[in-house]
């Protein structure tokens, strides 16, 4: 057989090829190659498309045993020695790295992208492959990787301008309803009558998934859902959202619709991690790698590795399960988070890969796992701008609503029985995030919205009418006081907002009419 020129013929283990200025080496171990075949090395005429943050690139090599194309059944080593190139060794830094990419030229759409090391010392780049293919030597600034990273996240964010963001009131059957967000966000919710009762209408500005409960449970049901004509919206769906499961798509409507008889309720709308799972892939895909999606007239084409890749369930769960990312209430989301997810999830999916036998899925994995573990590596100033995106998407990840209602006057009431004097008052606490009894958790860019809610007995007898109560916070650098003409407030009760930790009391005061009063106290602490 004839070898390339530069090839070295005496070693049929070794091959050594001089492209584009550098010198191109391939090694295998002993019983590498299924029968016997030669390695081979030389220049390749195949392009591969350059990656999003790639800042330079050296041309392609092909390496091959025998003739026929064979795969080693060993890992084999490439080494790039880039002593004759220096304007390409000149490039790599701590932010700028070595990666080596392979696309095949049989057409099938192989591909996989080579975690790459490399040595100023001897000023070469090395990698190991259990695939020979066409091979790309780039260096890729992890920057731009981190600036697309940002964007990416930025781009999931929006801004509502219904009139309903802040609140919504409506009137049905002489009982004035008010739907308040306890937390201004990019989500509105517009009340309606619905058969008697009222039903919320949520409208999402954003590009977020939100799941959507309530308490006391309403109906829910999806009243747009929009056709998603893009990659990350299709990877998105592919991660698990369904139309289903109460939840509110991206730039999409929906309804929780509550019985004649619900008179108040909470509301809570939580991001749902797969768009921003979505986007991390996608966007580091385009930046680490060459793959770019197509359009074939209106219609996104998804790149072939990716569809390969995520044909496999277990790389879909691995995915789900690593980047869950910074959808903790109450909890900043580090860099060494971020990096901790990534990577987690990048040696699942590498895991993976190794159970699988169909070559070009096993490469597919490969470039998805090492996108991952890639992203895992951002070095800390490079980390905080992705972090601090994400910080901005997910200061949005909690948004509350309440439903407080005023029922119709009425002049009739019922007959006293018995001692009407109050000398008990029952005091409750409740806010979302619990820890403890009386204990809460403030959430991401607070406030946290406590609930007081208490009632009012003379005996065992619940005095309802013929009073005002006072309920006052102190604490926490806080003062505030809240009157209702009630000699409860229960369903939700009062709220306040309050935003630093610390213990907080609460005094509540209830003034019968024409009689004394009745003073009981209730401590929260806020972490």
């Amino acid at each position: 057989m004839t070898q390339p020129s530069g090839a070295a013929p005496s070693n049929p283990n070794t091959a050594t090829a001089q492209i584009d200025g550098m010198t191109v080496k391939a090694s295998m171990p002993d019983g590498a190659a299924p029968s016997g075949e030669t390695l081979t090395v030389a220049a390749s005429p195949a392009e591969i498309p350059a990656a999003g943050a790639q800042v330079a690139a050296a041309q392609t090599a092909r390496v091959r045993l025998g003739d026929d194309g064979a795969q080693p059944t060993k890992p084999i080593a490439l080494t790039f020695d880039l002593s004759g190139k220096p304007e390409l060794a000149e490039k790599f830094s701590d932010t700028v790295i070595p990666v080596v990419e392979s696309a095949s030229d049989t057409g099938d759409e192989a591909h996989d992208l080579l975690r790459a090391t490399w040595d100023p010392a001897t000023k070469s780049v090395t990698a190991t492959t259990t695939h020979l293919s066409d091979f790309r030597l780039g260096a890729i600034d992890l920057g731009k990787v981190a600036d697309g990273l940002a964007s990416a996240y930025r781009a999931l964010r929006g801004t509502t301008d219904s009139a309903c963001k802040d609140k919504s009131e409506i009137t049905v059957s002489g009982t004035r309803y008010t739907l308040t967000a306890t937390n201004h966000g990019p989500v509105a919710g517009c009340l309606r009558e619905s058969g008697g009762g009222v039903a919320v209408d949520f409208s999402n500005a954003t590009q977020q998934f939100y799941r959507v409960t309530s308490e006391p449970r309403g109906t829910w049901s999806t009243t747009d859902w929009p056709t998603v004509n893009s990659v990350g919206g299709w990877f998105t769906s592919l991660l698990g959202n369904q139309k289903s499961s109460n939840l509110l798509a991206a730039k999409g409507t929906g309804r929780v619709a509550f019985s004649a008889g619900v008179k108040q309720a909470e509301l809570t709308l939580r991001m749902d991690p797969a768009a921003i799972q979505a986007a991390t892939i996608v966007t580091g895909l385009e930046m680490l790698t060459g793959m770019r999606p197509s359009k074939v007239g209106t219609t996104t084409q998804v790149p072939k590795s990716l569809e390969l890749a995520t044909s496999v369930t277990k790389v879909i769960t691995c995915i789900q399960q690593g980047l869950e990312i910074g959808l903790t209430p109450g909890k900043a989301f580090s860099n060494d988070e971020l990096r901790s997810t990534l990577s987690t999830s990048g040696g699942c999916v590498n895991d993976v890969r190794e159970a699988v036998a169909e070559e070009s899925k096993k490469q597919a994995i490969s470039t998805v796992g090492t996108v991952l573990t890639l992203l895992g590596d951002l070095p800390d100033r490079l980390a905080s701008g992705v972090t601090g995106a994400l910080g901005e998407l997910t200061g949005d990840d909690t948004l509350n609503f309440a439903l407080t209602s005023v029922a119709p006057s009425t002049t009739t009431r019922p007959a006293a029985e018995g001692s009407t004097t109050i000398d008990r008052i029952e005091a409750f606490s409740w806010a979302y995030d619990k820890v403890g009894d009386d204990t809460y958790t403030i959430p991401r860019n607070g406030p946290a919205t406590v609930y007081i809610q208490f009632k009012s007995y003379a005996g065992t007898k619940q005095v309802r009418g013929g009073c005002t109560s006072t309920i006052t916070v102190t604490g926490g650098g806080t003062s505030k006081t809240k009157t209702t003409e009630n000699c409860d407030s229960y369903d939700p009760g009062t709220y306040f907002e309050l935003k630093n930790r610390g213990v907080y009391t609460f005094t509540i005061v209830v003034t019968q009419d024409g009689g004394g009063s009745f003073t009981a106290t209730k401590t929260v602490t806020l972490r």
